[in-house]
């Protein structure tokens, strides 16, 4: 084993604690200028999918690795469940999708993955009749 990767094991390699991990995505999104509602946002989805998955692991030890695709599924399907609006549980997962894409980026969860927005179904334009106009 090389010196390089010795330091790099020594620092946990790829392997990062999600809470850590999710403190230094915040960190860099705030010292890129992100707003301090997308920040508040980004808090907001990450807690909600972390007390979602707390059953499975535990984010203040346990490593990105665990995180997986049906962790993401089945917490939109219980949002679903639980007659949380299809845009309202997009605006979830949009957040919490960039910070597992970042993590992805940095080889922290090992096994890249897609995750999809659910479908919604748009409304459609209300036509008024001559008497309510």
């Amino acid at each position: 084993m090389g010196v390089k990767n010795r330091i790099s094991n020594a620092r946990g390699g790829k392997n990062k604690v999600i809470k850590v991990a999710f403190a230094e995505f915040l960190h860099e999104k705030i010292a890129t200028g992100k707003s301090a509602s997308t920040q508040r946002n980004y808090l907001q989805s990450y807690e909600y999918f972390i007390a979602f998955n707390s059953y499975q692991w535990n984010a203040d030890t346990d490593y990105c690795t665990v995180i997986t695709e049906a962790d993401v599924k089945n917490w939109m399907l219980n949002m679903a469940l639980d007659d949380v609006k299809d845009t309202t549980i997009n605006h979830y997962v949009r957040d919490v999708r960039v910070f597992l894409y970042w993590c992805m980026d940095r080889g922290y969860i090992k096994e890249p993955f897609t995750i999809e927005l659910r479908k919604t179904q748009e409304t459609g334009i209300k036509h008024f009749t001559e008497a309510e106009v």
